[in-house]
């Protein structure tokens, strides 16, 4: 039963209403965190200490610790991953910021950040264990909170009463999520190179933003380091901004190309709130700029649709992929969104999928030059889709193969198709005189091989 609460309304009628509580176990078992995500949880701890940093303009850090089993039972440590350490120099958990944590739905970086203010949640649905150390400053006096985060004691014990320090202290927050729930142990199996492609993959928009700088994260194990703005740097040209619209909404979008393999494919991203939520992968060839040096491409859409419409566990939009309820027909589907924006990806990487569509041209026409891929010629001429799904780097046995399965679908065609003069609506001259030339093409190649 909630707590009663008293409220004089304007007429000077008390009146008696009810504190509803929240069953906290609850609202963390209907939380849905699918596999794919299990890692995503830790990610989230990282965009939170990315947040944190965004308070003032000092340079910051952030280090990411992959944590094992202490040892294994011959006592070599272990390899196996079964928690994470997540360390910033930010503001910390001031009264405000830790009132704001136990409060489920939280507002506080709603404003500013979009935040739902549930994400911590899915840290109880992947581990067992969260503790929480932080040391902040408030008016030039330092204070240490430390709690930890759980399915008991209503989610939060022991950080009502934070200790005052002495002196005053760098601030320092360390959150370490640990004791990995067995449904999900294979899930957050990481590497180091591995969670660092991870973090610069799911912090791309903070890196976009040329307002604030970034803090310096690190993702160590062990001896192992690796820094995420290094790879970033390293790996992405200067970003090209758009705009379009569907359906009266109007949407952002920026053109990134990445010139490091980030696990990226090429592709679209739907973001809401400055973060990726549903990639989809487009744009299936290799991609080389004028210099001929590879990258990838993707483009990332946000708009204020999507903001008011991506679900609490940030991995999909209450607008659906298609389908329509008489609510939602004024929005445009995700699906619609990705019509309107495809040409306008396609128009700006066409100077690039052009150059695919040369070395792809002069791939084939090479194979086809050669005594095996002359019984081929037929397949060039009367289907050209092959091309889709020519590689410029594809080995003459991969050729073979392709071309070989293409000579069957057009000999099948010859076989099964009705006969032209038999059928009125396909007995065209046009239809009968492509049907001879594709016999007499197709023999000529049946001829090469002998």
């Amino acid at each position: 039963m909630g707590a009663k609460d008293l409220m004089i309304n304007n007429t000077g009628t008390i009146i008696t209403y009810m504190v509803m509580d929240v069953d906290f176990e609850s609202a963390v078992e209907n939380m849905a965190v699918a596999h794919s995500n299990a890692v995503k949880t830790v990610l989230e701890a990282v965009v939170n200490s990315i947040q944190s940093c965004r308070h003032d303009e000092r340079s910051h850090s952030i280090t990411v610790k992959l944590l094992s089993f202490n040892t294994t039972i011959d006592g070599k440590k272990s390899t196996i991953i079964d928690g994470f350490q997540i360390t910033d120099d930010g503001e910390g958990f001031t009264e405000e910021n830790y009132s704001s944590f136990k409060t489920i739905g939280s507002r506080l970086k709603k404003l500013e950040f979009g935040c739902k203010g549930v994400g911590r949640l899915t840290w109880l649905k992947v581990f067992s264990t969260v503790k929480v150390e932080s040391t902040y400053t408030v008016n030039n006096e330092s204070f240490r909170r430390e709690f930890t985060f759980t399915l008991k004691d209503k989610g939060v014990k022991g950080g009502d009463t934070p200790i005052k320090l002495g002196n005053k202290c760098a601030p320092k927050t360390v959150i370490t999520v640990e004791g990995c729930m067995p449904g999900y142990k294979d899930d957050i199996q990481t590497s180091v190179k591995s969670l660092t492609s991870k973090i610069a993959d799911h912090c791309i928009s903070f890196f976009l933003d040329k307002k604030k700088s970034v803090p310096t994260i690190y993702v160590t194990h062990g001896e192992e380091q690796e820094t995420v703005n290094q790879i970033w740097e390293s790996a992405v040209t200067a970003a090209d901004q758009g705009s379009f619209s569907v359906k009266g909404f109007d949407f952002n979008l920026t053109h990134v190309k990445f010139y490091k393999n980030f696990g990226l494919d090429n592709g679209i991203s739907l973001c809401a709130d400055g973060l990726e939520v549903q990639p989809i992968k487009k744009f299936d060839y290799d991609l080389e700029d004028e210099e001929q040096h590879k990258f990838r491409y993707r483009c990332f859409i946000s708009g204020d649709l999507l903001n008011s419409t991506v679900n609490q566990s940030r991995d999909g939009f209450s607008i659906g992929m298609s389908a329509r309820t008489l609510e939602q027909y004024d929005k445009p589907s995700i699906d619609e969104i990705i019509d309107g924006v495809v040409p306008i990806c396609e128009d700006y990487l066409k100077v690039y999928s052009d150059s695919h569509k040369d070395r792809c041209i002069k791939r084939l026409k090479k194979f086809i030059d050669t005594d095996v891929g002359k019984s081929f010629s037929s397949v060039l001429k009367y289907d050209p889709e092959v091309m889709m799904a020519v590689k410029p780097d594809m080995k003459d046995s991969e050729l073979h193969k392709l071309m070989s399965d293409r000579m069957q679908k057009l000999e099948s065609e010859l076989l099964f198709t009705p006969t032209l003069n038999k059928n009125p609506k396909t007995d065209t001259s046009e239809a009968v005189e492509r049907r001879m030339n594709l016999i007499k093409d197709v023999q000529k190649d049946e001829l090469t091989k002998m």
